[in-house]
């Protein structure tokens, strides 16, 4: 056997090794490609999500072993309330209380809670408060004295007059009182109530980038199990209206080699949350992958055919 051939490819007769990890691959063998993935430029951008989209790529890129990405650029500006989310309405005594659309600050959501509350008739007295010390929001009728009941749930299920339970997508999630920290679906027969859990008005931790077209190699578990396959996650770490900067050391698995050459001509990209629907982003994000391309001949016949020499 050919002394170089055995120590860049094979151990020994049968054993095969991915020696893109191990040897020196010369640029004469192996090319690598730096591509800037943008979704301003993204096919039929007037009518397509900047987070679900196709992009074609400026040529075809035969033979890719390996694809990395290496970095993201985010702005953090999707609603953490959002209608389609079904984080704006719950039921105060069968009566739909909504609030607008947008972020809010512990302070600013229990002021809009409020403001809507005490539209209701009946409940023009009822205080909703934010604790700062405990992080806490308290919903209290006790100056009238009367019993009350919440409801809540998801747009999907949140009606006019009732409140089937949580989403489909998201069970564990009632809407706008679990992100004002109340844990069950229904409070009935006090006069005042206060959350469970602190008020979370952050709603995404971390948000997942999808390749589908490619191989996704990190699963995601939500809700009964359920598996959201992804290329990486990205964590959301600065405040609304700001940009999500991520390097190629800050993302959880953020690169794949194929077991055999692949042509990449273009890709679909999806832009999901934990329960794997779409983020409302209304904006434009970017992001940075690198591609090897193998060029060489005998590097290609040895991944294609795990073979010996």
């Amino acid at each position: 056997m050919d002394k170089t051939c055995e120590n860049t490819f094979f151990k020994g007769k049968n054993d095969w090794v991915d020696a893109t990890n191990t040897a020196v691959l010369y640029p004469t063998e192996v090319k690598t490609w730096v591509l800037n993935i943008d979704s301003r430029f993204r096919d039929q951008a007037q009518s397509t999500s900047s987070t679900d989209f196709f992009i074609r790529l400026p040529r075809v890129y035969k033979n890719v072993i390996s694809l990395k990405l290496s970095s993201v650029e985010l702005p953090n500006t999707w609603y953490s309330f959002s209608k389609s989310n079904g984080d704006t309405t719950f039921l105060l005594d069968g009566n739909l209380v909504t609030i607008d659309e947008g972020n809010y600050d512990p302070t600013a959501l229990a002021a809009a809670v409020k403001a809507e509350v005490n539209g209701v008739s009946g409940f023009g007295s009822t205080d909703v408060a934010f604790d700062p010390l405990t992080g806490k929001i308290t919903i209290d009728n006790t100056l009238s004295g009367t019993p009350f009941t919440m409801e809540f749930g998801s747009a999907q299920n949140c009606g006019t007059t009732a409140v089937a339970g949580s989403s489909s997508f998201a069970p564990y999630s009632a809407g706008l009182g679990y992100l004002m920290g109340f844990t069950s679906q229904k409070y009935t027969g006090k006069d005042i109530y206060t959350a469970e859990y602190i008020v979370d008005t952050l709603r995404d931790n971390y948000v997942l980038l999808q390749l589908p077209e490619l191989e996704m190699m990190m699963d995601s578990f939500s809700f009964n199990s359920t598996l959201i396959r992804a290329f990486a996650k990205i964590t959301v770490n600065v405040p609304k209206n700001e940009l999500i900067y991520v390097d190629a050391g800050d993302m959880i698995t953020r690169a794949i080699s194929f077991p055999q050459p692949t042509n990449v001509a273009g890709f679909r990209v999806r832009l999901v949350d934990a329960f794997g629907q779409p983020i409302n982003l209304m904006a434009n994000f970017s992001f940075t992958l690198e591609l090897q391309e193998v060029v060489s001949t005998k590097v290609f016949e040895a991944y294609r055919n795990n073979l010996t020499c």
